[in-house]
């Protein structure tokens, strides 16, 4: 038996949450646990794994006792949530390490895991994935990445240019050389990196190239005038662009997202007090993905998001004297 439990139980104060049960589930065995709200199912899984001392009846997991052997019925399951349980503000590498240091897999261990993962996924796939880490700041390093990236890819589909950061301060507060890093890493590293990757494309005379603005090049708010001048340029860019790739079979869309849960804010918004007061406005990465891979192929020019925020940009256009009101009273939140 892989689970067995007996006479379980479990009470908060006054609430019996789980009363006398008992189950086993054979190893390979396809075992649902259905029940009511309320009926102690989470509870139950809770104790299983750890998480929750049970008040009497014993739990054993592949033949261990929960009560001597805790820690390691813990390192023999896994538990799949029904939301993302992944930090939004670490990047992909640092929550599969953090993740693998919770279980015990330190350096050398968590590179080889690491590694037998991509393979898995390069099998799964069907095809090679290449990293090629460039600093979007600099002309040389994208000329070099550009280099070595096209021996190895003959045909490039898509580009996906979001590259970026952003420090939200007074403009007359502000280091002008930070101004000046924005527009090197937001604008003109993109161009630069378009201008090589396009030219592959209109030689094979298909392809598609996206390019990430932002809410804030489209509807000012305080703080961010030279972060929201760069993203204005993106989205001035591509809209030339757009023209002048045409003919070639290529495309251009625009994605202009307001504030999305990543690590960007560290940088952007170091006191975290932006964070705070735009949180239930707040875009989940996955879903801003999602969203761009199903236009992939698309003619869409623009995905503006969400809508709300789409919506006072065309408000803005319209009517700019009601849109500066609304945007101090609402979105200059820094």
């Amino acid at each position: 038996m892989v689970i067995e439990i007996e006479n379980l139980e479990k009470s908060f104060k006054e609430v019996k949450a789980v009363d006398k049960i008992s189950f086993k589930v054979k190893e390979g065995e396809l075992f649902a646990f259905l029940g009511i709200n309320g009926a102690g199912k989470s509870t139950t899984i809770n104790i299983i794994s750890g998480v929750l001392s049970k008040d009497s009846g014993s739990v054993k997991v592949c033949g261990y006792d929960i009560d001597e052997n805790s820690n390691l019925i813990k390192s023999k399951i896994g538990i799949v949530f029904q939301n993302s349980v992944l930090d939004k503000r670490l990047t992909v590498y640092d929550n599969l390490k953090s993740r693998a240091n919770l279980c015990g897999i330190f350096g050398n261990e968590f590179k080889e895991r690491l590694e037998e993962i991509a393979a898995e996924a390069r099998e799964l796939s069907g095809a090679k994935a290449y990293v090629f880490p460039t600093d979007m700041g600099k002309s040389d390093e994208i000329g070099a990445t550009f280099n070595k990236m096209i021996k190895v890819v003959k045909h490039i589909d898509y580009l996906v240019n979001c590259a970026g950061f952003g420090i939200f301060e007074n403009f007359e507060e502000s280091d002008f050389q930070d101004t000046t890093n924005m527009f090197q890493v937001n604008v003109l590293g993109l161009m630069y990196f378009t201008r090589l990757v396009g030219r592959v494309m209109m030689s094979q005379k298909s392809g598609q190239i996206v390019n990430f603005g932002s809410m804030a090049g489209k509807v000012p708010t305080t703080k961010s005038a030279a972060y929201s001048a760069t993203k204005a340029a993106v989205i001035q860019f591509s809209n030339v662009l757009r023209l002048e790739l045409k003919p070639f079979g290529v495309k251009v869309m625009t994605v202009n997202p307001g504030p999305v849960y990543t690590n960007f804010f560290n940088i952007a918004d170091s006191t975290g007090n932006y964070v705070k007061n735009v949180e239930e406005f707040m875009l989940d990465p996955d879903d801003v993905a999602w969203q761009v891979v199903h236009f992939f192929g698309s003619d869409k020019r623009e995905l503006n998001l969400p809508l709300s925020l789409a919506f006072l940009a065309k408000l803005y256009n319209l009517f700019p004297t009601i849109g500066d009101r609304i945007s101090l009273d609402f979105a200059s939140r820094k």
